[in-house]
């Protein structure tokens, strides 16, 4: 499976607005083709993130690893790209860097980010 930025980016975010369990539920009521494919991309985004370092999980013997919070660096990452506009910046500068790796996508995001706060006069270094 591809990792996909944006869900991972909505994942995230709503692992920080503790809205994971809803976001099981309703694929698990519904047990169609769609619902299972969403689930296993769910599943394996989930994974991936928490293997990044980005989530804390408890393990489910059917759903696999289910994040219950952000940890430090989660919460730096969401922070840095809750902001829609810099995280299309993120993207596109991302698309531009051919085979960027996610260190580098982080990397971006914080420089965006900063980009932003200096537009608003803050003294960054």
């Amino acid at each position: 499976m591809k990792r996909d930025m944006d869900f991972i980016r909505t994942v995230l975010l709503d692992v920080e607005a503790e809205k994971m369990q809803a976001r099981y539920d309703e694929l698990i009521g519904k047990e169609d083709e769609e619902n299972g494919l969403q689930l296993d991309k769910l599943r394996y985004h989930c994974k991936i993130i928490a293997d990044a370092g980005f989530v804390n999980c408890i393990n489910d013997m059917s759903l696999g690893q289910v994040p219950i919070d952000l940890t430090w660096s989660g919460c730096d990452f969401v922070d840095t790209i809750r902001d829609d506009d810099v995280w299309r910046k993120t993207k596109s500068g991302a698309s531009k860097a051919a085979g960027a790796g996610f260190g580098f996508i982080v990397e971006l995001a914080k420089g965006y980010a900063k980009a932003e706060l200096q537009k608003l006069g803050l003294p960054l270094s």
